[in-house]
């Protein structure tokens, strides 16, 4: 009994202890992408820069801030683990795939943080070109970018496809990669999982999704295609539903494994932006992917898996980073537009003792302003997620009840 007892507390470890890390790793990758981005506006192109202005501490802020894109592929494979390997559990526990309860947390999910960054981008956007932007022309350029058509377009996650991001916020592209992974994901997992279907409706379950993000890719006008890195985001799902039982690699060599991918990445990696250089850009992304989810694999199946240091740290981080990630961009553009007109600093600097002190302040202004920001939007994600599957379903109980005769 007492053995017993001892194996589900290990079990219990082992699952908090995997929840752990991957909320370490979510709000890792967020901040891998907020430093990338302060970098670029800040920091002047580290290949630019004299040897003599090259310290350690540049070498180091060079070096860190350079993982971005590799970053978004971190979350891809997050994303179909989480949500794609989640679905899976459900759908074989149950035998039933909840399509309301599916896209009402899906949904939540992204509009809870999006509609009020777009809401912040826009006050931001008309004060900087109210104040800060004397060329009329590229002042109604920026008001453009927040008008109506724009917000509609990125409510229904169609930008970098039928418009540009909402506000400049160059970040949202992976987003309208993530919403259209959730929306082919149920027919493709029904066509694998599913039970009672013929196999003609199979066939025709996989290949639709496939046929309609091939359309969207070929619309997408930036960022990594939408049809082949679904790939990317698949493997998470395969990382999640992969048998522990049938997995013997122990963690610190996966470990190992995944810091070489990292290695390898960044070695040959260009700074091109995202989506330029399709041959150079998704082998080196599926080799990241592939090493991430082999470690994935092997903490699911390692039975001592160890807490991160700093546990107690992670889940708060991970609770507002979507936040951070939606929030950065526009609010990054926007200060540095003030100083670049107040103080004509803060632009493409060379490494300095004043150049770090502002990307430092950067830095910590997003995080104070996202953490902030989740307070309202990102912590009460639950609570949308209950009303809007309750909304759809009284929707979907008007329109079929059937009428009462006289």
């Amino acid at each position: 009994m007492n053995e017993q007892v001892t194996t589900q507390n290990d079990a219990v470890v082992h699952k908090s202890a995997l929840s752990v890390w991957l909320d370490f790793f979510r709000w890792a990758a967020a901040f891998a992408v907020l430093l990338a981005h302060v970098s670029h506006r800040v920091l002047a192109h580290f290949g630019d820069v004299p040897h003599m202005h090259k310290s350690a501490l540049a070498y180091a802020v060079g070096g860190i801030s350079s993982l971005g894109s590799a970053a978004v592929v971190i979350f891809f494979v997050l994303s179909g683990f989480l949500v794609g390997g989640g679905t899976v559990r459900q759908y074989r526990k149950t035998g039933h795939f909840g399509f309301f309860d599916y896209f009402a947390a899906r949904l939540s999910r992204l509009w809870i943080v999006l509609i009020p960054v777009f809401g912040i981008s826009f006050v931001m956007s008309w004060i900087a070109a109210e104040y800060f932007i004397p060329d009329g022309l590229q002042a109604q350029q920026v008001l453009a970018a927040v008008d109506l058509s724009h917000l509609i377009c990125n409510i229904a996650f169609l930008q970098t496809a039928a418009c540009s991001q909402y506000g400049g916020n160059g970040a949202l592209w992976s987003l309208f990669n993530e919403f259209w992974y959730y929306v082919a994901w149920p027919p493709v997992m029904l066509a694998i999982w599913g039970v009672g279907y013929t196999r003609t409706f199979r066939y025709f379950l996989f290949i639709l999704p496939v046929v309609a993000l091939s359309m969207l890719s070929h619309w997408q006008f930036v960022g990594s295609n939408i049809a082949v890195y679904f790939g990317i985001w698949l493997i998470g799902v395969f990382a999640a539903d992969f048998s522990s039982t049938r997995f013997k690699m122990p963690v610190a060599p996966s470990a190992l494994i995944f810091v070489a991918t990292v290695f390898v990445w960044r070695l040959f990696s260009s700074s091109e932006v995202q989506g330029t250089n399709f041959w150079r850009e998704f082998p080196l992304d599926l080799l990241l992917a592939v090493g991430f989810a082999n470690l994935v694999i092997a903490m699911k199946a390692s039975s001592g898996l160890r807490f991160p240091p700093f546990k107690r740290l992670h889940q708060p981080m991970a609770g507002f980073s979507f936040t951070l990630y939606c929030i950065h961009t526009p609010l990054l553009n926007f200060m540095g537009l003030i100083m670049l007109s107040l103080w004509a600093t803060g632009s493409h600097m060379l490494p300095s003792s004043k150049a770090f002190l502002i990307y430092g302040a950067n830095v910590l202004i997003c995080l104070v302003v996202a953490y902030l920001l989740s307070l309202a939007t990102e912590r009460h994600t639950y609570q949308l997620r209950i009303l809007m599957a309750r909304k759809m379903r009284e929707v979907r109980d008007y329109w079929t009840r059937t009428p009462i005769t006289p």
